[in-house]
């Protein structure tokens, strides 16, 4: 059994897999998984990849009078006041 895979062709005789039952059922098994792989990247090539995600704005603008809170708990300490048309 010959595995044509990159850097080289690989014997699975030559590497002890072909000595037991298990070895060859192991190598049958990846030689099958690995064929479905390629069998599927054809596939895959042709699905759409994601637009790039929208970079974020570095500043932003209060439109109302509020307080800028510790966290995100309404009752949490309060770090500053933030009037209208704060950036």
């Amino acid at each position: 059994m010959r595995l044509g895979l990159i850097g080289g062709n690989h014997s699975a005789d030559a590497d002890g897999y072909a000595a037991s039952k298990n070895g060859k059922m192991l190598s049958e098994a990846f030689i099958i998984a690995y064929n479905s792989v390629v069998s599927h990247a054809g596939a895959l090539a042709a699905v759409e990849t994601a637009a790039p995600a929208v970079e974020a704005s570095a500043t932003y603008t209060v439109g109302i009078d509020t307080k800028l809170h510790a966290s995100a708990d309404a009752n949490a300490e309060t770090v500053r006041a933030l009037r209208a048309e704060t950036k």
